[in-house]
């Protein structure tokens, strides 16, 4: 299986790495086997998870798919409808939507697939500015960062701006103060980020699963490489 010139690019790299992961799932799979209790032995001896897991995967698979691809469309048309408020309020707490969307998705396929460094990836994930202004700007001002065994606290955070035209966003957090936000380097900040996770996850799991003796072994490293170079 081979890529005309610039197909990878089209798609883009995410997209490259949830087509490995289709792969990885059909390995679980063999088509001369019928029986359910056949198909969930031989999908647990591939792959080490169960039937309901491997839809989980597929999920999770679809979740990044479809927030990647509404990041994509913020930064390739970062100045769509700056000039009316409601619009650019929407965009953009679509676009924070869209990044917590995307971090749900990997850190899925983290839990399923290596759940004993879960935690790790999470925090990485989770220290991403645009992640915590998603949780700032979405929570309730008493439960943000909220440690229950302590006092009851408040934080407030003021949007200063709907109307700029240089792409960025500006706010004032009782904890941090004046901050500014370009929301195309940020998105281009997270992707990178995320799909770096993203790669580490799919790189191991094909390496398992995907053996040089597949027919996919080539196409599978072809976009492995690709979303490197990308990310990197």
């Amino acid at each position: 299986m081979e890529h005309q010139e610039g197909d990878l690019e089209l798609i883009g790299p995410f997209h490259a790495l949830t087509g490995v992961w289709l792969i990885i799932i059909q390995h679980g799979f063999d088509a001369k086997i019928s029986d359910p209790d056949e198909v969930a032995k031989f999908l647990k001896a591939k792959l080490g998870r169960s039937l309901s897991e491997v839809k989980w995967t597929r999920s999770s698979i679809n979740v990044i798919e479809d927030a990647s691809d509404a990041l994509r469309e913020y930064r390739s048309f970062p100045d769509e409808s700056s000039s009316r408020v409601g619009a650019a309020y929407l965009r953009f707490f679509g676009a924070l939507g869209s990044v917590y969307q995307l971090a749900a998705g990997i850190k899925s396929l983290w839990s399923l697939y290596r759940a004993n460094e879960y935690s790790a990836i999470a925090d990485r994930i989770e220290s991403h500015r645009l992640y915590d202004l998603r949780n700032r700007l979405g929570a309730h001002m008493v439960n943000y960062k909220r440690d229950k065994s302590g006092p009851q606290h408040f934080h407030v955070i003021t949007q200063m701006d709907m109307f700029r035209r240089d792409g960025k966003r500006s706010f004032v957090a009782s904890d941090l103060g004046y901050q500014e936000f370009d929301m195309v380097h940020e998105i281009v900040d997270c992707e990178k980020l995320y799909g770096l996770v993203l790669l580490e996850l799919t790189a191991l799991m094909s390496a398992k699963v995907i053996t040089r003796r597949s027919d996919h072994f080539e196409w599978s490293q072809e976009r492995i490489e690709f979303a490197r170079r990308t990310f990197s």
